[in-house]
């Protein structure tokens, strides 16, 4: 397939000092089928034709699905769809589209009941599969999500501190733990999330502190630092470090010394450090609330974690995995709807999600738009209501049809029928004789 060099390649401006050389990464297009098949289908220079004609290039088993149904063409790095004059229409981010439309990264496709998602990255025919497994729990993911793991698994051996970025959420903690386990590293992974420590506190909960170094100190204590020797120390929310903290932390990055609150006596101690916030830490920096120097010490290595409506691919299969229910279990629309939603709350905000669902609704065999609507919330987060006049004309009031085009399940179709004051056309009696 023929690529724009310039356009559709992603490589460093300036590789590391002293680094091996790192090879650009090609960008490549891919349509992630996810319900009610999980199917990867590469989008190759041309046309991509999706229909139920089994001599086409996409050919789906889909009575919604007319023979020629869609279209995909990839012209250079732009890519589009354009519906074939199909009987239930081609839908992008839940909506109807009424010209050729050009698609993006994360573009929800629906074509009948067949919901897919278009990727555009590296290794974008990567299918969602288990990337690696810690404390027993399983992470899925395809692509973006991989290139990130075997990036850490790269850094893993070495000594230098990372950095890693990512929203609320998101998956920080299980990165800097995935780090440790391929460290090689004997000594304990230990946590301090930075914005739990406040003022004097902060110094003796990293470094430790002698007994009666301040009021309350009946004990000596080790700290996060002494207590990760020979391991792995994860400084979670590190922008919320206390400024007068942040000069020792950095002698500690330097020197790898520490001196408990209370003591005169320095301590060398082995720790690799890992931290993350979900902040800019340079604006904090640019605010004067963080260092610049302690700020490049940190970030000598960085790993950055995709927000999950980034990587919409992974969605349905993470979701499945909590609610232990495979995709018949949801209808298109419960599905498009769920892909729709941003997530700000990343995957914490889906399995939370999930598990509310599994609750609420462990006997209901197909769980649906509706169900999921309700337990989202925020109408900015869902597909927008269809236009019900102008699919009751359309469709001549068939509700199955309006359903089918809509991806809302016929009996809310009815309900908004009956609301709306819009007739059903009347079943014919069969004819006598």
């Amino acid at each position: 397939m023929k690529r724009d060099a310039k356009s559709s390649t992603l490589g460093p401006t300036a590789p590391a000092r002293g680094s091996a050389r790192v090879e650009s990464l090609r960008f490549e297009w891919a349509l992630h089928w996810v319900h009610p098949i999980k199917r990867v289908i590469p989008i190759r220079e041309g046309e991509l034709r999706i229909g139920r004609d089994p001599a086409l290039e996409c050919a789906l088993d889909d009575d919604q699905v007319s023979r020629c149904h869609a279209r995909i063409t990839l012209k250079g790095i732009v890519c589009s769809v354009a519906d074939q004059q199909s009987t239930n229409g081609v839908h992008v981010d839940a909506r109807r589209i009424d010209k050729e439309t050009n698609l993006h990264d994360g573009s929800v496709l629906r074509t009948g009941s067949h919901v897919g998602v278009v990727v555009h990255a590296p290794n974008a025919s990567l299918p969602v599969q288990p990337l690696l497994t810690l404390r027993d729990i399983t992470f899925l993911g395809s692509a973006k999500l991989a290139a990130v793991i075997e990036q850490a698994k790269l850094l893993s051996r070495r000594n230098e501190a990372i950095f890693v970025r990512g929203e609320s959420g998101a998956g920080k903690e299980m990165l800097a733990e995935l780090v440790h386990a391929h460290s090689g590293r004997s000594g304990r992974y230990v946590t301090l999330n930075a914005s739990t420590v406040r003022g004097d506190l902060a110094g003796a909960a990293l470094f430790g502190h002698v007994r009666g170094a301040f009021s309350g100190a009946h004990q000596a204590s080790d700290g996060a630092a002494r207590s990760a020797h020979g391991g792995t120390l994860f400084l979670d929310e590190i922008a919320e470090l206390p400024l007068d903290t942040q000069p020792l932390f950095l002698r500690f990055l330097e020197c790898g010394e520490i001196t408990p609150v209370g003591s005169s006596t320095p301590q060398r101690v082995d720790v690799r450090v890992v931290s993350a916030t979900h902040e800019d830490l340079f604006a904090r920096c640019r605010q004067s609330k963080f260092r610049k120097d302690l700020y490049y010490r940190l970030t000598q290595h960085e790993l950055t974690l995709p927000p999950l409506r980034e990587r919409r691919e992974d969605i349905l299969s993470l979701f499945e995995s909590r609610v232990r229910r495979d995709s018949s279990g949801f209808s298109y629309g419960f599905v498009e709807t769920l892909l729709a939603h941003r997530f700000r709350g990343n995957v914490r905000e889906l399995m939370s999600v999930a598990a509310k669902l599994s609750a609420l609704a462990p006997n209901v065999s197909e769980w649906n738009s509706e169900l999921l609507k309700a337990q989202l919330g925020g109408a900015s987060s869902t597909p927008a209501e269809p236009d019900w006049h102008r699919l009751h004309e359309q469709f001549g009031g068939i509700a199955t049809r309006m359903a089918a085009a809509s991806g809302v399940p016929v009996s809310t179709v009815k309900r908004r029928l009956q609301e709306l004051g819009l007739r059903e056309p009347k079943p014919q009696k069969p004819s006598s004789g």
